[in-house]
């Protein structure tokens, strides 16, 4: 197994013992490129010749692959056709037609260049089918693994916890500083609950200091942050599916940590974060797909998020239980049948 990261240093990769043969420098949209502004910084910060190390990259895998699976856009899929001729099967996770369909001319590109698609929803692969697409659903593989480590972070069971996901790309600083706000807010109201963040494994702390500079590090096992006035903490982890699994509600700022939150049972707070990642549009978008799991605070004021953490940590009820997926043994299984 050989892994090609298009965005981002490919970390996910290295935690399961595949280094990627390609390294990307992380440019400004951060891979969501939806206004022309985006383009133009991506563009000045080597996005040609980031694309132009990446098609050589897939080429020169592609003369010894069996085979190509990948998961993104149809951006994606275009790139993952270059090169020699073998079989591609698209994992397109990016989108849905609850909410925005794939064009006709995505459809196409998937009809020539995918072995198989395997769709996010039976909806977008029904769609995807009525356009002559090699289309299945067998279960979103992002809903898969989501088990606890038993990880408790030192937290009793009849503590009220909230979760934090403050996203994993660059926004990510300045979102979980905003978000400590919130918890010096809650602290001030007399709110008694437990605060723990799931992080990326490439989080500045130092970044984190430089924005704000009343917090400091007091523990390194676990990783605890606190307040140099206040006796509040925070422990950080990257256990993220401990922190969902510990929380009654999340503070959200993520993509697909969102979506699985909320199939967890949990709701999530959200509102208007410092990146592409965390857009208002792109919640509204989230909660088309979500449902009433998503509440999305307009005014993003430190005070009004914490009013809402307050009334959703007093209407908190039992979680339902997730149902299993297994969507990525379903997937390897046909994709090995299929050949």
């Amino acid at each position: 197994i050989e892994a090609i990261p298009l965005v981002g240093s490919g970390i996910a990769y290295q935690k399961k013992d595949i280094s990627p043969i390609i390294k990307n420098k992380v440019l400004p949209s951060g891979g969501f490129l939806r206004h022309l502004s985006s383009l133009a910084k991506d563009l000045r910060s080597g996005l040609i010749m980031g694309l132009h190390k990446q098609r050589k990259a897939i080429k020169h895998a592609k003369h010894h692959s069996n085979m190509v699976i990948c998961v993104g856009d149809v951006f994606c899929l275009l790139m993952a056709s270059l090169g020699k001729k073998v079989p591609i099967y698209f994992v397109p996770t990016a989108k849905s037609s609850k909410l925005t369909p794939h064009s006709i001319l995505e459809a196409t590109i998937m009809k020539r260049a995918a072995h198989g698609v395997f769709t996010r929803d039976a909806l977008t692969a029904s769609d995807l089918q009525n356009q002559g697409v090699n289309a299945y659903y067998l279960g979103n593989p992002m809903m898969d693994n989501l088990d606890s480590t038993g990880e408790t972070f030192g937290i009793k069971p009849t503590d009220k916890v909230v979760g934090i996901l403050p996203g994993s790309r660059k926004e990510s600083l300045e979102n979980f500083s905003h978000i400590l706000k919130v918890i010096e807010i809650l602290h001030k109201d007399k709110v008694s609950c437990k605060f723990i963040a799931g992080v990326s494994d490439d989080f500045s702390l130092d970044g984190l200091f430089f924005k704000s500079p009343h917090w400091r590090l007091t523990s390194d096992r676990p990783l605890i942050l606190s307040h140099l006035s206040e006796p509040i903490n925070v422990t950080l982890t990257d256990k993220f599916t401990d922190v969902l699994h510990m929380s009654q509600l999340i503070i959200g700022l993520a993509g697909t940590a969102n979506e699985q939150a909320i199939f967890m049972g949990k709701p999530v707070i959200c509102f208007q974060g410092f990146g592409p990642q965390s857009t208002l549009t792109r919640f509204l978008e989230q909660q088309k797909l979500m449902g009433k799991g998503l509440y999305i605070v307009a005014n993003p004021a430190p005070k009004e998020i914490a009013n809402q953490v307050k009334i959703l940590l007093k209407l908190h009820t039992s979680n339902k239980k997730m149902s299993p997926q297994n969507a990525s043994k379903r997937i390897i299984q046909h994709v090995l049948n299929d050949r």
